[in-house]
């Protein structure tokens, strides 16, 4: 479970960082997270190896409710397909991109979305998918045009 989650923090968080330490290095809060890798950790690229460590650091800063809540988005994120996997990743790196006001409009309308009740969100949806492409489009046009962009 623990290797799967650090997989993930892994492709998401890939540090610019170079730690060449050995596994003998390693401290043992360290080891005792990435002892899964533990065979291969010599070999492993620095790059692989700094995102492994990162991972590893914020896992043993974490409470035991931040590791539960960690778990349940590892579950999640495993049950996706190979497809929606990428479609999120594309989306992050999308949103990486925002200015900050941007990103400021995304979590806001974000958390509107959330705070909505499911029968809110459904009819939402349900609207969403009564339209049209050209209607789509045309609403999104509209909705950048709106935000400035």
């Amino acid at each position: 479970m623990i290797k799967h989650m650090l997989w993930v923090v892994f492709l998401m968080t890939i540090s610019s960082q170079s730690y060449s330490q050995q596994w003998e290095e390693l401290s043992p809060e360290l080891k005792i997270v990435l002892e899964s890798f533990s065979d291969e950790w010599d070999s492993l690229p620095d790059n692989r190896k700094a995102a492994l460590q990162l991972a590893a650091n914020k896992w043993n800063d974490m409470d035991s409710a931040q590791r539960e809540q960690a778990e349940k988005r590892l579950d999640t994120w495993q049950q996706l397909s190979a497809q929606q996997r990428e479609a999120i990743r594309v989306r992050y790196q999308k949103f990486k991109q925002l200015s900050p006001q941007e990103k400021t409009q995304v979590r806001r309308q974000f958390e509107r979305f959330r705070t909505m009740t499911p029968a809110q969100r459904e009819q939402l949806r349900e609207r969403w998918g009564s339209l049209t492409p050209r209607q789509k489009a045309l609403l999104l046009k509209r909705l950048r045009t709106n935000r400035g962009e």
